[in-house]
């Protein structure tokens, strides 16, 4: 194919394509405009994010949006439902001509299993054929984050129709029986288009948006299509944040991910071109992340410091600088400073870029080394699947970098490399878990030591400035015991520094809390028990694939479980100044 994949370093967005072929003649220029229109909004919301538009190329709306879509610059991915002799039977001599020349444009080509379904069998057999249809059906739903369907709005019963691509995006409800965990609704983008023998449909030739709201069904069907309120939100959260990562990847500098963000060393293996764009994009989510996490420390500091400080000053002002009126003021200053720094924080999405940055290369991680011991599962389907609707973006920016590789010929793959996945991230990721466990908890003993020294502190300097003013001795003679008894600045002083450690306690306390470290080292001591019991039985069974595989599935779905808790531990637990909405 002529075309090159996306940008390895960004995750596309995917629009799946349905539509009639038997289209009118005389409406193709509207519908091209329509469509245009349709994808032009897609990369004006999007522009630093690869649009690959996805279909069957069959012959009418999928071959004219197909056109308008490399004419757009977006990339193309074709679907088979047939071997390619057994869907060249299917088109007119004019349609499979130009299927020709629009595959030999695309960037991807996936072939779907025919599930045991003979060539002779699908030559025969109109029923068989309809089943390799439904199966694309099913596949666009899957897979797209948007569908674009040129649709007349008449529903039919007919397997892998129009009408049932439509019905499975906007219900969320797959083929019965399809295993699909964590479906969402999605949006349609209907393209009101009259078909060369039926009746003009109303609105003809304008574009609706299905998918928000219920939608009566078309005239003459009964019933309604199913409601989908939360659709059309959660589509811009896709956009909005498959936008900001990609618009992040691409401000990284020149050799950010080097060498750091290697998940194997450089040359010890060798790669497929799968695994280098899942260690590619690796890198970029590492680098976000980290960049991200650098600045909400930053910012939290800020605010922690702001807050003791303001505090300080507002029993200085009241013990020592009564006098001035205006010093009333300084505490407003202050609580507007860590709301202004607070704000900042949020209006530059640092911690969620940090979250869920980090989420998404862990579960790259995953894939990655699923894919070199030749577990060949995508992570997506395992990875918060009952989790809040905005963090979908990382699912679907899985689904997409899986159907990369789905479309990826590659002569020479790798071959699995079990031994390359036990050491360097099997004991790696243990070792790993281990040294986070042991810190996290010397942190969480040092919150508690540095807390009651504090406390410890703050009473015997309560106790021990009175009794040295009522209790006799030579102390009192001293220049500052005089200067307390006088009742001037340096008592003032000693007063509002019996403040001081605890105000300091309670700030260090709150950083760790705001970290979860409490809550982390117990999780990830877990995780260090669990892949060290893999790690001794994948020495055992490293030359039985079988045995190996299901192990390493199994401590990869551990793994993205324990990341997911991660993720929604730190989003119920936001850097906060007040309960801001």
């Amino acid at each position: 194919m002529a075309a090159e994949l996306p940008n390895p370093s960004l995750v596309p967005f995917v629009v799946a394509v349905t539509g009639h072929r038997d289209l009118r003649a005389q409406d193709e220029e509207a519908l091209r405009r329509q469509v245009g229109k349709v994808l032009a909004g897609f990369r004006e919301r999007m522009p630093s994010t690869p649009l690959l538009v996805m279909s069957g190329l069959a012959e009418g709306a999928d071959q004219l949006v197909a056109e308008v879509a490399l004419e757009q610059g977006a990339s193309v991915a074709v679907v088979l439902p047939l071997p390619l002799e057994i869907y060249k039977t299917q088109m007119s001599v004019a349609g499979w001509q130009r299927f020709e020349e629009l595959r030999a444009q695309a960037a991807l080509e996936v072939q779907l299993p025919l599930d045991g379904r003979s060539e002779e069998d699908l030559r025969d057999s109109e029923e068989s054929r309809a089943a390799c249809y439904e199966a694309l059906a099913i596949f666009l739903a899957r897979q797209g984050q948007a569908l674009l369907a040129l649709w007349d709005g008449s529903q039919s019963n007919k397997h892998g129709g129009t009408s049932s691509v439509v019905s499975y995006v906007r219900s969320g409800v797959l083929l019965e029986g399809a295993d699909e965990p964590g479906a969402r609704c999605g949006v349609v983008y209907q393209i009101v288009t009259p078909r060369r023998n039926g009746e003009l449909p109303e609105n003809a030739l304008e574009t609706m948006t299905l998918g928000s709201e219920t939608q009566p069904a078309a005239k003459g069907n009964e019933g309604t299509l199913p409601a989908n309120v939360d659709a059309g939100t959660t589509l811009a959260v896709l956009e909005e944040n498959l936008e900001r990562f990609n618009r992040a990847s691409l401000r990284l500098p020149d050799g950010a991910t080097q060498p750091r963000s290697r998940l194997i060393a450089e040359g010890s293996v060798a790669l497929s071109e799968f695994q280098v764009r899942l260690e590619t994009l690796y890198g970029q989510a590492d680098a976000i992340s980290v960049d991200a996490n650098g600045w909400r420390k930053l910012f939290l500091f800020l605010i922690l410091g702001v807050a003791i400080a303001g505090t300080l000053f507002y029993g200085i002002h009241g013990e020592m600088l009564g006098d001035y009126v205006w010093l009333w003021f300084s505490f407003a200053v202050f609580v507007i400073t860590a709301l202004l720094l607070h704000r900042t924080a949020r209006a530059r999405h640092i911690e969620t870029q940090y979250l869920d940055a980090r989420a998404f290369a862990e579960a790259l991680r995953v894939q990655f080394f699923w894919e070199m011991a030749g577990v060949k599962q995508p992570v997506d389907r395992y990875y918060l699947v009952d989790q809040p609707t905005e963090l979908d973006w990382i699912r679907y920016a899985l689904k997409n970098v899986w159907l990369l590789h789905l479309g990826t010929r590659e002569e020479s793959a790798s071959p699995p490399n079990r031994r390359a996945v036990l050491e360097c991230w099997v004991k790696d990721q243990m070792t790993w878990y281990r040294n986070k466990a042991d810190g996290q908890t010397r942190s969480v003993h040092r919150r508690e030591r540095v807390s009651r020294d504090a406390l410890l502190i703050a009473v015997g300097w309560s106790i021990l400035i009175p009794a040295s003013l009522l209790i006799p001795g030579p102390w009192r003679e001293l220049a500052p015991w005089k200067a307390i008894r006088a009742g001037n600045w340096v008592y003032q002083a000693f007063h509002v520094a019996l403040a001081v450690p605890a105000l300091l306690a309670g700030g260090y306390r709150l950083w760790i809390e705001q970290a979860g470290y409490e809550e982390q080292s117990r999780e990830y001591r877990s995780m260090e028990r669990k892949f060290s019991a893999k790690a001794k039985a994948l020495e055992t069974n490293l030359e039985s694939a079988a045995v190996a595989e299901n192990l390493l599935l199994e401590l990869g779905k551990d793994a993205l479980s324990e990341n997911g808790r991660w993720l929604l531990l730190h989003r119920e637990r936001p850097m906060e100044v007040l309960s801001t909405p």
